[in-house]
């Protein structure tokens, strides 16, 4: 690669590593790093166009008096940059507008510069109060803005209890009378089991907004409001009260439907919803005062409603792609007239009521613990509202993924746009502070998903394949900073995913922030280390498996690498080489629960006994929260997920107990019950020692 083509990607943030034996880079390479600088904008069509793109670049930076976002960590801003233009003015006057309100104003000598005379230094000797602060600095007649993030350096609140918790996806929870889905009463109801046994944590995947049919959470329509397929409408006042509403769905054909929907063992998330919302329309169209009203008020508080509402009614009437929508409706302009009134009257009442309960939830699991553990996931479809509504926001063209590795020789391809790091930065954040603003409220604990991903994102460009993407850096302490914050404003406590081969940097800053950490027991069984099986540490989040790997009775057999064998995600010599390595992780766990006092030396070999023992292993370690897969309590052996397939009935399978079973079981409640017993003595034995 040539010299200003390999310096514009550094300055750019990529990171490339599949050169040749020169150290130059390929052609394969270099095509991809094209394609990366065309998505970040830079208008390079071929190598030949980097210098003049670089000296551009330069001399933009150049004419910028202040970064785009300057971070104040615990309200103390540093010594702020300042690029000084060529005639350079004798005092700089600056402004800091408060995000509470209220304004601060001062003038700095310019005397304080740099040895070649180019930048000044303004320090701003005050303390400010934390929030997302508009810092403006007038330099003669130029003018540079930057948002200030006043955050705490530590994103954990301090004191918080260890708790513990259990998990289990929504969609697979089965109750006796919901219709086809797990829903949010529900969840609140698994809440109430856990508490009464000593827990205070539930734990499920993203809630957010979905298109119809679509079955993964993580690629959500949006990540600014909710999924109304997990709605309870039996809550809904009006399915009771207003009697055409209550003769519909008592009526036999609404009954044979929703008996329909409820048999099998899969979710059929498009006819749950389609049932779900053929009576959500009854319900808008019935309102009446005191409720209309309500509704009322709270579109008032929510105005990005009516525009969520306008655009999915939009896509009803137009079609997925909004790229073949009418161009006003595409630039951004829908009118309530352009759509289906009753499409917009379901919408707004969905995401109403879905608020409504998922803030229910959400206090009703706060009472006595932790609470409730919601996912934020690392990206939205590419058709979704948070592309439509930020589109500078999002690098289009590639599509976030992973490199190959030995999970996944091939790399993996996720099919969604990746936030744009600098547009990001010049917006001051804005989407990315309201997405957190949105599912911090109502968490008690949050997972970010691939925490690495505040640090560098995998680009791979459209049409090429999972092994020549190119990594791209992000401002990961601009990140720390927008997540504490938020965080710090509902006493929610973070968890970062940091599974997988991540760098050392990752691991550093969530550390350094005091994010609690990822600690799964099927992935640090590593037989390789002095330590196969190291314990949990007292900044983590611990846990068995994920939803993404196998269910510990299936990982203890080896099923998942048949499963992954027959998928062609390996081939015959990797899935014997894993056989081989998983019979030493088997080992190699079962030691060490015999040598902690868990597992008697007899039951070594003993799915069952080994599987008790983990969790009772895990639950008795400093690890902040502990969480318990619902399903590894009976032994089931089909996992919710298996990455990288398509032919498999992925977020659709429901728990083969039901909530009412799991109530009567002596086996599930025995087990949870000694995970109690191990926190709390656990907690007592750390006391006694301090």
């Amino acid at each position: 690669m040539t010299g200003p083509l390999r310096e514009l990607a550094s300055a750019c943030g990529l990171q490339t590593s599949f050169r040749d034996t020169t150290g130059r880079m390929r052609t394969a390479e270099r095509e991809s790093v094209l394609a990366v600088l065309a998505a970040l904008g830079e208008p390079v069509g071929g190598s030949g166009d980097a210098a003049e793109a670089l000296e551009r670049r330069r001399a933009d930076r150049a004419q910028r008096l202040l970064e785009p976002v300057t971070v104040a960590w615990d309200g103390a801003p540093p010594p702020i940059e300042v690029r000084l233009p060529a005639r350079r003015p004798k005092r700089l006057l600056a402004r800091l507008e408060l995000e509470g309100g209220g304004e601060r104003s001062w003038s700095v000598r310019t005397d304080d510069v740099s040895s070649d005379g180019r930048t000044a230094t303004l320090r701003i000797d005050t303390a400010v109060p934390l929030g997302r602060h508009a810092l403006t600095v007038e330099a003669g007649r130029r003018v540079g803005r930057s948002t200030m993030i006043a955050a705490p350096r530590h994103v954990m609140p301090s004191g918080r209890p260890r708790d513990w918790g259990v998990f289990l996806p929504l969609h697979a929870l089965v109750t006796e009378r919901t219709w086809g889905i797990g829903d949010l009463s529900g969840l609140s109801e698994l809440a109430g089991l856990v508490r009464g046994l000593g827990g205070g944590l539930v734990a499920t995947l993203p809630l957010l907004a979905a298109f119809p049919g679509e079955a993964s959470p993580y690629r959500p329509a949006s990540r600014l409001f909710w999924n109304e397929i997990y709605l309870d409408l039996g809550r809904v006042p009006e399915v009771e009260r207003d009697p055409a509403i209550r003769r519909y769905v008592r009526s036999s054909a609404f009954e044979r439907e929703l008996a329909s929907v409820r048999a099998g063992d899969l979710v059929d998330h498009a006819r749950v919803l389609a049932l779900k919302r053929r009576v959500l329309e009854r319900v808008a169209g019935a309102l009446e005062d005191p409720r209309a009203a309500a509704l009322r008020r709270f579109l008032r508080e929510h105005p990005d409603v009516e525009t969520y509402a306008r655009f999915r009614a939009a896509g009803e009437r137009f079609g997925l792609d909004v790229r073949r929508w009418p161009a006003g409706a595409r630039a951004g302009r829908i009118r309530a007239s352009d759509v289906d009134p009753v499409a917009l009257g379901y919408h707004r009442v969905a995401q109403w009521l879905a608020e409504e309960q998922v803030g229910e939830l959400g206090r009703t699991a706060l009472e006595g613990g932790a609470g409730l553990y919601l996912d934020m996931p690392l990206g939205v479809h590419p058709d979704g509202y948070d592309v439509w509504r930020h589109p500078t926001t999002f690098a289009t063209s590639v599509s976030v993924g992973a490199p190959p590795d030995d999970f996944f020789p091939k790399g993996q391809v996720w099919g969604f746009p990746p936030l744009h790091p600098e547009r990001v930065r010049e917006d001051g954040y804005a989407y990315p502070l309201a997405c957190l603003r949105h599912a911090f409220r109502h968490a008690g604990v949050m997972r970010i998903d691939h925490a690495i991903g505040l640090h560098r994102q995998y680009w791979v460009p459209e049409g090429a394949s999972a092994d020549r993407g190119v990594f791209v850096r992000y401002p990961a302490e601009e990140w720390y900073a927008a997540i504490s914050l938020e965080a710090h404003r509902t006493g929610t406590v973070v968890v970062g995913e940091d599974l997988g081969t991540v760098p050392g940097e990752v691991r550093r800053g969530l550390a350094r922030h005091r994010l609690l950490r990822s600690y799964v027991l099927e992935l640090e069984t590593v037989p390789e280390r002095p330590v196969p099986v190291p314990a949990p540490t007292a900044g983590s989040l611990a846990c068995v498996n994920t939803h993404d790997l196998p269910t510990f009775a299936a990982f203890w057999r080896g099923a998942d690498i048949a499963e992954r064998l027959e998928a062609g995600l390996i081939d015959a010599a990797q899935a014997e080489a894993e056989r081989r390595r998983r019979g030493a992780m088997r080992e190699d766990l079962a030691r060490a629960l015999v040598d902690s006092g868990v597992l008697e030396p007899a039951d070594a070999s003993d799915e069952r006994a080994v599987r008790w023992a983990s969790h009772v292993w895990l639950a008795s370690s400093p690890a902040r929260l502990v969480v318990v897969n619902l399903e590894d309590l009976w032994g089931e052996t089909h996992q919710q997920n298996v990455p990288g397939t398509s032919d498999r009935p992925n977020w659709r399978r429901r728990s083969a107990r039901s909530l009412e079973e799991l109530r009567r079981s002596p086996e599930v409640l025995e087990l949870l019950r000694l995970v109690d017993a191990a926190r709390r003595e656990a907690i007592v034995t750390e006391g006694d020692a301090a």
